[in-house]
């Protein structure tokens, strides 16, 4: 299995956890790790070494940091067209990758919103020119994208589990590495699920206790009309888990 990894920032630290679960697992697993923020210059020429490499996977990691870096560069009256531009380019992108392997899958993070600047505060949800307005159009339209093209999967940046901090910014100034390497380990767990996906290593029942589990007590002994469901106290929790299921 081959798997391609490019990013707009130190991509190295994600890498290797990426690396060291799916080696465990398939000794025959290849790595190709794109140059440092070469992501334009390996998916316009079609004899880059991302595809010579030809890939079965590409991770395509964009930090939201160096985005909002980017935004600031363009002049206030062009701000407003930044989320549809980034759009068509990751599209376009898209094509290029489906036209020459056809086969390959694009797993792509979507952008964290912790990067908000509130330079307009609340407001800043009114104003189509404003960083947090782009942004939110961003995610929103790469959930569009994700339906219409079939070769992107798109990973929720948020990890479950609580990382504080997620970027060292003094990692960022010497290092251009924008995310702690406790955040890319769980950014790298989130990555190997979906290839297991595809790989089918996938649970595919939930088995389940029935007394205290889906219901309050225990049948057999408190009866039927005794048992704790329904929309009152405790029983909503029971009532609750069985609609989750």
């Amino acid at each position: 299995m081959k798997l391609a990894l490019l990013g707009n920032y130190a991509t190295q630290f994600l890498s290797k956890p990426i690396s060291k679960k799916l080696k465990t697992e398939d000794a025959s697993f290849q790595l190709y790790l794109a140059e440092f923020n070469t992501i334009d210059l390996e998916f316009i020429d079609t004899d880059s070494g991302l595809f010579q490499f030809e890939p079965n996977f590409i991770v395509w990691h964009e930090s939201t940091l160096s985005l909002r870096d980017l935004f600031y560069q363009i002049k206030i009256e062009n701000r407003a067209n930044f989320a549809d531009n980034y759009i068509q380019r990751i599209g376009d992108y898209l094509d290029t990758v489906k036209s020459v392997l056809p086969k390959c899958k694009v797993i792509y993070p979507n952008h964290s919103l912790i990067f908000n600047d509130n330079i307009f505060g609340n407001f800043g949800s009114k104003v189509a020119s404003s960083w947090k307005y782009q942004i939110d159009k961003i995610n929103f339209l790469l959930n569009e994208l994700s339906s219409n093209k079939g070769n992107l999967y798109l990973l929720e940046s948020k990890p479950n589990q609580p990382i504080d901090p997620i970027t060292d910014y003094s990692m960022v100034v010497n290092a251009e590495l924008h995310f702690t390497p406790e955040y890319l380990n769980l950014l790298s767990n989130s990555i190997v699920e979906i290839i297991h996906v595809f790989q089918g290593k996938f649970k595919k029942c939930v088995i389940l206790d029935l007394d205290n589990t889906l219901w309050g007590g225990i049948i057999g002994d408190d009866g039927l009309e005794n048992i704790q469901i329904g929309t009152l106290g405790i029983g909503k929790a029971f009532t609750r888990f069985q609609k989750w299921l």
